[in-house]
């Protein structure tokens, strides 16, 4: 007789168990639809192709990628996204006169650009893309760099996690920065420093998920540490004491 209680607190907390796994599944599920149904109703695509020719006039740098459009019928101060997807392009140009001007691509072989963009997110307050383009070099190497946008449908403006911070700027970094080392320490990859994880993203280099948001790294500070990964996913519960976020889709 006296198990009893214990087996019935026992089946009781397997069933609530239970019911919060449902519960997130629906919610993931939820907004999963949401962001399949709003991207095509916010976004629409243009294709960067450009090609750039050495002084001798063959083409030594190429580019061959897709970049998001927010329309701007409705809200004329979605332009802050165009104009970042605007620099997105600048800076591949950019990249093509340097290597032009130094002569980093062999004869023959450009240097090419290629890739496209994923919307992690999208409700009627908030959008997020991640842009991801590879470049391969004359020798073959290629390297990827994500840029991520959560941008605020509400304001017309970038978004940053300090815009949902419970905390100061510094410390939400700080702290977000000590979160992602013990992820990289639990993977086995190879352990930075405090400091150097810091530099490696600012508050602005996020995307939202349906299940919280993953974190960027977009320059070159963790390149020399082997295994780190180019992003970090967080839930909304690993954060919940720092941020509060837009964690369900609008109805």
């Amino acid at each position: 007789m006296k198990n009893k209680p214990s087996i019935f607190k026992a089946v009781l907390c397997f069933l609530l168990a239970l019911a919060a796994v449902f519960a997130l599944t629906g919610c993931k599920d939820k907004v999963e639809k949401q962001t399949a149904k709003l991207s095509g109703k916010f976004l629409s695509d243009r294709q960067v192709q450009e090609k750039f020719k050495s002084p001798e006039g063959k083409v030594a740098f190429k580019t061959d990628y897709t970049l998001p459009v927010l329309d701007e019928k409705d809200n004329h101060g979605y332009s802050e996204f165009n104009k970042i997807m605007e620099s997105i392009e600048s800076n591949s140009q950019s990249t093509a006169k340097t290597v032009i001007a130094n002569k980093l691509f062999e004869k023959g072989k450009p240097w090419k650009e290629t890739g496209g963009y994923t919307v992690p997110y999208a409700s009627y307050h908030y959008i997020s893309v991640v842009v991801d383009i590879q470049r391969e070099a004359s020798s073959g190497n290629i390297s990827e760099v994500f840029t991520p946008v959560t941008f605020s449908l509400l304001d017309g403006r970038q978004s940053s996690l300090a815009h949902f911070g419970k905390v100061s700027s510094d410390y939400l970094k700080t702290q977000l920065a000590k979160a992602i080392m013990v992820k990289i320490s639990d993977s086995g990859a190879g352990m930075p420093e405090l400091s150097a994880v810091r530099s490696a993203f600012e508050l602005t280099d996020f995307a939202l998920t349906p299940t919280g948001f993953d974190i960027y790294f977009t320059n070159s500070t963790l390149s020399g540490y082997s295994g780190v990964a180019d992003y970090y996913s967080f839930t909304f519960d690993e954060v919940e004491n720092l941020l509060n976020l837009p964690n369900l889709p609008e109805d």
